[in-house]
């Protein structure tokens, strides 16, 4: 009975701080709510979960919310918008988003190594010439296109993206519904490439927060099926204690390069902001 109340008592406590959160702040609770999207803290330091200092501070703040170091002493973006102390201006600016580029292509090449995994034949189209990929996309190139992988036999077009969940567009959903924002930009994604039947398009969503959309989570727990959860040798000489299973190390593995991605993209934003603005560093 104890255990019971005690169960009761907790979960409203966590209820009524939940309601008094901004929005921003609840869309991330919310994302980081979903499973495998804090993994990267599980993460037994080693080459393959390296991060800078300043990237995992960073990472920490962004998790818990906290105003980022980094962002000290910038007031004004590159657009002339006001920067926040969060940085979710900064991770949705138009101008900065092809800095988050890098973080992008640690996660697409995670994607291409599950495929592989699962015995799929991978083509890295966004490396390829975009004549090749235009018969089947004709409006957009894939980042992997997995040749002959769908249940019919046609081309599976995988488009990875990372999109914010603190963006303005995206309140007040994000922050009563959790994977709003996949759900948005799965949609998205579907629409940027039109018709392309009968081939299929994969919009592999990871939230800035951490949680998969439905679709690359779907496609996440097909591949752990066909693997049996199990292990190759290589991975196995990888894994630790924190990421025994397939989908423990590859769920770290994601985890681990968003916040990598994140970190690299904050460092550069901060650079570029210092320098166009004046602004010295360590201000």
């Amino acid at each position: 009975a104890q255990k019971r109340i005690a169960v009761v008592v907790n979960s409203a406590r966590w209820l009524g701080l939940f309601e008094q959160a901004s929005q921003q702040h609840r869309a991330c609770m919310l994302s980081q709510s979903s499973q495998g999207a804090m993994h990267a803290f599980t993460a037994v330091p080693s080459g393959q979960a390296a991060m800078l200092p300043a990237s995992f501070i960073n990472a920490i703040q962004l998790r818990l919310r906290l105003h980022l170091s980094l962002l000290s002493g910038i007031a004004t973006c590159v657009c002339g918008a006001p920067v926040d102390p969060y940085g979710d201006h900064l991770l949705s600016c138009g101008h900065l988003l092809c800095h988050r580029t890098p973080g992008h292509d640690l996660i697409m090449n995670i994607v291409g190594r599950m495929a592989k995994r699962a015995g799929h034949v991978v083509s890295y189209d966004c490396r390829r010439p975009r004549p090749i990929s235009r018969t089947y996309s004709p409006n957009y190139c894939p980042d992997i296109t997995l040749l002959h992988g769908s249940e019919t036999g046609s081309h599976v077009l995988v488009d990875v993206t990372v999109p914010s969940v603190v963006k303005q567009s995206a309140m007040p959903a994000a922050a009563c519904m959790a994977r709003a924002v996949s759900s948005a930009a799965e949609a998205g994604k579907r629409h940027s490439y039109g018709a392309v039947a009968p081939h299929v398009v994969l919009p592999f969503v990871v939230e800035h927060a951490g949680a998969l959309g439905k679709d690359a989570d779907k496609f996440f727990h097909a591949i752990v099926k066909k693997v049996r959860n199990e292990l190759n040798a290589s991975e196995e000489a990888e894994s630790s204690w924190s990421s025994r299973g397939f989908s423990n190390f590859y769920y770290q593995r994601i985890s681990v390069a968003n916040l990598k991605g994140l970190g690299h993209f904050f460092l550069v934003a901060e650079a570029l902001l210092r320098s166009a603005g004046n602004v010295p560093f360590g201000s």
